[in-house]
């Protein structure tokens, strides 16, 4: 392969990298239709299912005119939350699509203009592996409602951050609801209990068969050590 044709993939290749970096809204997955509970309790909600969320936000109490959306990531820092099926519910009753929506795409942030500032806004998100991370949206209370079988009581395999919430069984999903509005992000690491007890299982039978071993190694050397003080006194 010559120069010329390695200096072609490069400049492909930054083409590429540079349609990434500055993105563009997908206006059909904006579109896409859903069916949103808008008469949440809270604030914010997020409502997690196998791979994605919905979350519904009280636009009448965020008191801001646009909302960022994004997601962390350890070693690149920020970058735009993909959406999809944006709504907004007016105090009316009437729901419209994102056709009435201002959605841009910034290098670090989905920028979502609601039509008003009074109703309810509502969209889909993916969710990362048993992990759920996103800027706080609004003042007031927030709800996160796991998947049914998941949990986050234990430490290590779960994490919620920050504290000062409060965990509740509703209809066998786990809800965290935190009063008043966190400081800095929404952090919710969560596993399925099942897994839990597996690997709980796993090693109380490892630690049984480990100790099991020491206590045959001990036995062991004491039959050489008898042996040995035997075999000492035969002489």
């Amino acid at each position: 392969m010559n120069r010329r044709w390695y200096a072609l993939l490069a400049l492909v290749a930054l083409v590429a990298l540079a349609g990434c970096s500055g993105g563009g809204v997908d206006r059909s997955a904006l579109n896409k239709s859903a069916d949103y509970d808008f008469d949440r309790s809270a604030t914010v909600t997020y409502d997690i299912t196998k791979g994605s969320h919905e979350a519904v936000v009280n636009v009448s109490a965020a008191d801001r005119e646009q909302f960022e959306l994004y997601w962390h990531a350890e070693l690149t820092g920020k970058h735009p939350l993909s959406v999809s099926a944006l709504q907004f519910r007016y105090p009316n009753g009437t729901v419209v699509s994102a056709e009435a929506f201002t959605v841009e795409r910034a290098n670090s942030a989905t920028v979502i203009v609601p039509p008003a500032e009074e109703g309810m806004m509502a969209f889909t998100a993916g969710v990362s592996d048993h992990h759920l991370e996103r800027p706080i949206l609004a003042e007031g209370t927030h709800e996160v409602i796991l998947p049914r079988g998941m949990r986050v009581a234990a430490p290590v395999f779960g994490d919620v951050s920050p504290g000062g919430y409060s965990t509740s069984m509703e209809d066998g999903r786990v809800h965290v609801r935190w009063d008043e509005a966190p400081g800095g992000s929404l952090d919710v690491e969560y596993y399925l209990e099942r897994d839990f007890w597996l690997f709980t299982g796993l090693v109380g039978v490892l630690t049984v068969v480990g100790l099991a071993g020491v206590a045959y190694f001990r036995y062991q050397i004491r039959v050489l050590e008898r042996r040995r003080e035997q075999a000492d006194y035969g002489e």
